[in-house]
């Protein structure tokens, strides 16, 4: 993992490419850093709102590997409790389970703009 974390900046890049598998690669390469993708902690919370629900699965998941550094997130994360896809829905709820138990405050889904 460590040696992989200097290409975290490329995958960063490959969440903003047009093409989903690109974007679901590059989620999935951050997923993997683990705690290493805490530097890029804003950039999931981004992904979290992808249209492809691959990539807004991968991205959960991820913040709920980067622990604390995902604090500042925390409402994102529980808007995906929302999410039209269950497999999404479910990892949301494993991670704000973890991240509450860390954080030790409620936490409220952000008010989407539809």
């Amino acid at each position: 993992r460590k040696e992989c974390a200097e290409f975290a900046p490329h995958f960063v890049k490959a969440l903003l490419d047009e093409d989903f598998r690109v974007r679901h690669a590059g989620s999935q390469a951050l997923l993997e850093l683990g705690d290493l993708a805490a530097p890029y902690v804003e950039d999931l919370a981004k992904a979290l709102k992808d249209e492809d629900w691959y990539v807004r699965c991968n991205a959960v998941q991820a913040m709920g590997k980067v622990g604390l550094a995902a604090k500042p997130f925390l409402s994102d994360v529980a808007t995906c409790l929302g999410d039209k896809m269950p497999e999404v829905r479910r990892q949301a709820k494993e991670v704000l389970t973890k991240l509450r138990a860390l954080h030790a405050e409620p936490v409220e889904p952000k008010e989407t703009a539809e």
